[in-house]
């Protein structure tokens, strides 16, 4: 353990001791080293930063965050939002009865799957809360696309209605390979069929 002198009061300090023992200086691992305090300069730009700041987020902030509103605004913003709320509902009306009518065609739909089961087409559909998967036979890539498509649609629209929610899918799977050959539903372009 060697002794080294303490750069501001001169005396004797160890070099494993951490602070000068008669002044209290860092020694720093037996270095002569000293944290620099931030400067004058240093805290003046910091000071000028932190003003410009609040200045700038006050004035982007507007009049309007800390003003209330005038009696016309409050009038005017409660109109706009019963006009909202009237479209809203008027919205939801339409979406119900757009349901009530689809759900009239469920027989229909749920019959004419059976049929494409019975006539070897699919295999068997199996439906899930927002979704399908129909196991297509060899039967089912001899038909032309738009037919593929339509029958495919029948089923969407099944599930949909079951759903009450546009955004469902079907998927197209292979009987024999169990691979997935395609799927219909939100494409990149629209509703539709994507074959694999």
């Amino acid at each position: 353990m060697a002794l080294i002198q303490c750069p501001d009061c001169r005396n004797a300090v160890s070099t494993s001791a951490p602070t000068c023992p008669a002044c209290g200086r860092p020694m720093g691992s037996g270095r002569h080293s000293r944290k620099k305090k931030p400067g004058c300069l240093s805290r003046l730009l910091a000071a000028g930063l932190l003003l410009g700041l609040t200045v700038w987020g006050v004035e982007s902030c507007g009049d309007r965050v800390f003003a209330p509103d005038t009696p016309e605004q409050a009038e005017k913003r409660k109109q706009d939002e019963a006009v909202k709320a009237e479209r809203q509902r008027q919205e939801d009306q339409v979406k119900a009865e757009k349901w009530k009518q689809e759900e009239a065609k469920q027989p229909q739909r749920r019959e004419l799957i059976q049929n494409l089961i019975n006539q070897g087409v699919f295999a068997k559909v199996d439906f899930r809360e927002r979704g399908a998967t129909v196991w297509v036979k060899p039967a089912f890539y001899s038909l032309a696309f738009d037919a593929k498509e339509a029958f495919c649609a029948v089923v969407y629209a099944y599930v949909a209605t079951n759903a009450r929610d546009d955004l469902v899918s079907v998927t197209l799977k292979d009987n024999l390979s169990g691979k997935e050959v395609g799927d219909y539903g939100q494409q990149w372009n629209g509703i539709g069929l994507k074959m694999k």
